[in-house]
């Protein structure tokens, strides 16, 4: 003994063990269809020629209002119109406005009377 005094004796200290690091899986990733504005505003449109509010040939509310009711800008809309336009469901006079041409729900009914 040291003169009476308690030996300090070693403390067992655990061994660190390395951290198990997570195996690299491969994510598939799916492209996820992104939509622009104008694409929103030609599908909204086109969905409100078809819910048959408009018959062929009236007239549309102006761009400004139309822009509005749908929170894009006038260019946007006019984008979206020019689409519809080229597809045949608007028709569009400078000076007169845009008119509705033939819609979805018209041309349904169109090919079940041509059946009869």
């Amino acid at each position: 003994m040291n003169g009476g005094k308690p030996v300090a004796q070693p403390v067992a200290r655990p061994v660190p063990q390395p951290i198990p690091q997570p195996i690299p899986v491969p994510i598939p990733v799916v492209p996820v269809p992104v939509r622009s504005l104008v694409d929103g505003a030609e599908q909204a449109l086109h969905n409100w020629l078809a819910a048959g509010r408009y018959r062929q040939g009236d007239r549309l509310p102006p761009e400004h209002e139309v822009a509005a009711m749908l929170g894009v800008s006038r260019g946007t809309l006019r984008s979206a119109l020019r689409r519809l336009e080229q597809g045949g469901e608007i028709v569009r006079r400078q000076g007169s406005g845009t008119f509705v041409g033939r819609t979805a729900a018209a041309s349904a009914l169109d090919e079940r009377l041509e059946r009869l």
